[in-house]
Parts: structure tokens; sequence; C-alpha cells
């Protein structure tokens, strides 16, 4: 049996996820002989500043990463882990009893809680302190699993045309964006980063040999974690994350308390 790997690497200052997917989908269809059924949109006009830049909100994803109130706490000489953990649909289905309303049902989405329970299980395995800021992308604290998942809820809502068009009129009235770049250094401790490529369809990308086996990051900085879908056709995702090792352990004990 022969297997392929195929590694990629882009910057996401040229596509979010669905661009890049989309551009990995039609080069296999290239690559198999069929034809472009949707061509790139190339058109830039959309993500030009308004004249003049008149930003409206307060755009703390812009901020710089926070830092540790006491330096000493990081050891910077400790070597990194990626574990991956298996999610199955019932244990997403336990952690969203644990947020619904007085109803007995929940407005949040399976990313936005599972995301919640992954940034307090950091911040528990990391021993940070109760007074310890921590950013992820948005600005949450170490309140109740509830109270999380609506803050992260609450701030994916308000991502609508009128908050992004503020958002690149206030990028093109910074003098230096090399500050706000985000990074390896955008989630170091105490700091977090978590994305989802449960819906992009990796395995859609069919060069000819037949749908990918595997999809997963290659090389996660310490602080990140992807969720994705398991290998598995039962329903189930997984959820690559990079901690250093001493935190790691703490991390595979409270991921699965719930």
């Amino acid at each position: 049996m022969w297997w392929t790997l195929c590694r990629l690497q882009f910057h996401h200052a040229l596509a979010d996820g669905f661009g890049a997917l989309h551009f990995i989908n039609t080069w296999c269809d290239v690559a198999r002989g069929l034809s472009n059924t949707l061509p790139p949109f190339v058109d830039r006009t959309i993500l030009r500043c308004r004249v003049p830049p008149t930003p409206k909100f307060e755009h703390i994803e812009y901020d710089k990463p926070l830092s540790m109130d006491s330096p000493t706490q990081i050891n910077t000489l400790q070597q990194n882990c990626i574990e991956i953990f298996k999610i199955t649909p019932q244990q997403l289905e336990t952690l969203k009893t644990k947020v619904k309303n007085n109803n007995g049902k929940t407005k949040s989405t399976s990313y936005e809680i599972l995301t919640a329970h992954i940034w307090r299980c950091t911040c528990k395995a990391r021993g940070l302190s109760d007074h310890q800021p921590t950013k992820l992308r948005i600005a949450v604290d170490g309140r109740a699993l509830r109270d999380t998942v609506e803050r992260i809820d609450k701030e994916i809502k308000r991502m609508d045309d009128e908050y992004l068009r503020s958002a690149i009129d206030r990028l093109e009235v910074l003098d230096d964006l090399k500050p706000i770049l985000i990074g390896a250094h955008s989630c170091r401790c105490p700091n977090l980063i978590v994305v989802s490529w449960v819906r992009l369809p990796f395995y859609d990308a069919d060069f000819g040999m037949g749908k990918p086996a595997c999809v997963r990051p290659a090389n996660p900085p310490e602080g990140k974690g992807c969720i994705l879908q398991a290998p598995s056709d039962d329903g189930s995702w997984a959820l690559e994350m990079c901690l250093q090792e001493d935190h790691m352990q703490s991390f595979q004990r409270l991921f699965y308390e719930f």
C-alpha cells in the first residue's frame, strides 16, 4: 500500500480557511482533469477602508498579547508537547447540558461550548491565578463555563458588516502593523488560540488517489488548539493541542472531567 504526504503552508493574510480549501480542492479537480466550477474571486475592493477611515469600535483584537503578572511563572526551558483528544457526540452533549438555560435549551454552538471548556482547562493546567488576565482572540475571564460560553457567543455575533468595516479602518490608521501580527507569540502563556477546522472540506481533497486518511496541523505553537473532524465516521471531533509538557499532563486529566 502506498501513502502520499501532502504538506502545505500559507499565510492567513492571503486567505481564510474556506479560501485556502477552495484553492486546494480546485487544485485536486485540475489534477483529475475536472473543470473549475467556482473560479476565484480576485476583486479586493471589498477590503478597502472607508474614506476617511472611521473606526467605531474598540478593537481589542489588535492589542498586544497579554503578559504574565509574574514572569517567573514561565518556564522557557520546558519542551512543548502535542496531544490529540477525541471528543464523541455524547461527550459534546454532556458539555452542552452544563450551559443550558432555565428552559433546558442552549443557543450556543458546539464550537463555542468546546472552546470555553478548552480555555478553562488550559488556564487550570497552566496554574494561572484567578486574577491573571488571558486572551483567546477575544478577552475572556475565569467565570463559570456557562458565562465563558456566553462571552464567546457575544463576540462572534457582533462580527457584523459594521464591525468588520471598522476593523479595516482601524488597520488603515495604524502606523505600524508589525506589533499586531498574529503568530506563535500570540498564544503563549497566559494566552490561547483555538480554531475550528470541523466544517472545512479537507476530506474533499482528492488528487485521484482517494480522499485523505488524516488531516491535521503540522507544527502548532505552544498555546494553540485546533478542533478537527475525527478520522472515524461516527461524528466525533478531535482536538489537537500544544502545551508545555508539565501543563499537558494536567490538561489531559482536566479535559475529560465534565
